[in-house]
C-alpha cells in the first residue's frame, strides 16, 4: 500500500517515460540502428518496472512485445513499428459514440498550427480538414495491450493477427 502522492508520482514518471520512448521510437524509425534498439529495449524494461500508480499501471503486454521486438530487431523490421506509429496520421479509438483519445486529434491540429508560426495564443485560425479513414486491425493497432489478451470486445479484431502479437509478447 502506498500513499496517493507516491502513486501520482509513479503515474507522472510513467507518462514521462512513455513520452521519451515515443520520441525515440520516431527517431528509430527514421534512422534505425542496433544501439538505438538496445536503448529502446532498456527504456521499455524500465517502463515495465514502474509500479502501479493512482490512475493505472504499465501495460505489460505492450511492453513485453516492444522488448521482444527491439531484442530481435534486424534492419527492415522497423517497417512494422513505423506502421504502428503512423507519422502521417493519427490513430483514434472510437466507442460508444465518441472519440476515446480525442487528445490525439488535438495534437495533429497543434502541429499544423505550429507550422503556421507566429503567436498562437489568443489567435484565430481557419482549418481546412481532409479526413480519410482506414480501419486498422490487430497487426497495425498501436493500442495492443493487456486488455487485448483478456479478450476485450473489439470490432477491429482479427484473431490470426492477434495471435501473432500475443506470441511476440510472451514472457
Amino acid at each position: 500500500m502506498s500513499d496517493a502522492l507516491t502513486d501520482i508520482a509513479r503515474d507522472a514518471g510513467r507518462e514521462g517515460l512513455l513520452f521519451r520512448i515515443g520520441r525515440l521510437e520516431r527517431e528509430f524509425v527514421a534512422a534505425p540502428s542496433a544501439a538505438r534498439a538496445a536503448e529502446l529495449e532498456a527504456l521499455w524494461r524500465k517502463y515495465m518496472g514502474v509500479g502501479r500508480g493512482y490512475w493505472g499501471a504499465s501495460d505489460a503486454a505492450r511492453a513485453r512485445e516492444r522488448v521482444a521486438f527491439y531484442r530481435g530487431w534486424k534492419p527492415g523490421d522497423e517497417v512494422w513499428l513505423a506502421r504502428l506509429l503512423e507519422a502521417d496520421g493519427v490513430v483514434i479509438r472510437y466507442g460508444a459514440g465518441f472519440i476515446v483519445n480525442s487528445r490525439a486529434v488535438e495534437e495533429v491540429i497543434e502541429r499544423a498550427l505550429l507550422r503556421v508560426g507566429g503567436p498562437l495564443d489568443y489567435s484565430v485560425f481557419r482549418l481546412k480538414l481532409t479526413v480519410e479513414a482506414e480501419r486498422l486491425t490487430c497487426a497495425a493497432c498501436p493500442f495492443f495491450g493487456d486488455a487485448c489478451l483478456m479478450g476485450t470486445a473489439c470490432n477491429s479484431r482479427v484473431e490470426e493477427e492477434l495471435a501473432v502479437r500475443k506470441a511476440r509478447c510472451r514472457p
